[in-house]
């Protein structure tokens, strides 16, 4: 194995552990990673609205929606360029350089990726390459079919995109949809600072070949 190589796996490797970290949050909580507390020899993440949230329960069917996927992702190559907040990964500050982040992931997809990467590759294009590369090495679960409880960002942003169509109040069904609103929000903000749409984020990846796993 080459150096390049080697050093493209160990970031893959790197990622994931962002990953893992949502993955925890949304099977045990259904939420993200979003606030910790130094302990002394490691960080304790929590979420400050659990107490709200007693009836959620650990629960193994639920997955990552894609757009929580797309952010772990993004904040796994942002901790391995310039780092972040531990104590608060969802904070985008202190901002990193965005042309670093993307010669990262090109770094990283060019040494790993079985297709070509084009220089002109928009960065959401980028992120839904990396997150097919990292399917394809077997660290990603992708759940075909949703538990009712689970955390979906995309689902969110359909409905409150028909609402303001409509010109309606967003009307929620439950705290647990009250809560993927808090979340796409966030999730809205921190990707903005990048320069990153939810909406081209989600149609940069191919679902087709989702479908084909399932």
């Amino acid at each position: 194995m080459s150096d390049r190589r080697r050093d493209a796996v160990e970031d893959i490797i790197n990622i994931y552990h962002e990953i893992l970290l949502n993955e925890i949050a949304i099977m045990r909580f259904n939420t993200i990673v979003e606030e910790g507390v130094n302990i002394g020899d490691s960080i304790a993440y929590y979420h400050n609205m659990h107490p709200l949230q007693s009836s959620v329960k650990p629960n193994t069917s639920r997955g990552l929606d894609y757009i929580v996927l797309a952010y772990a992702v993004f904040n796994g190559v942002r901790r391995i360029v310039c780092g972040y907040n531990i104590l608060k990964p969802i904070d985008p500050e202190p901002k990193c350089d965005v042309n670093e982040i993307r010669s990262k992931i090109q770094e990283i997809l060019r040494e790993l990726s079985k297709t070509p990467i084009e220089n002109n590759y928009s960065l959401e294009q980028l992120i839904a390459k990396l997150v097919i590369v990292m399917i394809n090495h077997g660290l990603l679960f992708i759940v075909p079919k949703w538990s009712q409880d689970n955390l979906s960002i995309i689902t969110t942003m359909e409905k409150t995109s028909m609402s303001k169509q409509s010109k309606h109040v967003i009307e929620v069904g439950s705290f647990q949809d009250f809560h993927s609103l808090i979340i796409m929000e966030k999730l809205e903000r921190f990707f903005g600072v990048y320069g990153i749409e939810l909406s081209r984020l989600i149609n940069a990846l191919p679902w087709s070949f989702l479908k084909n796993l399932n």
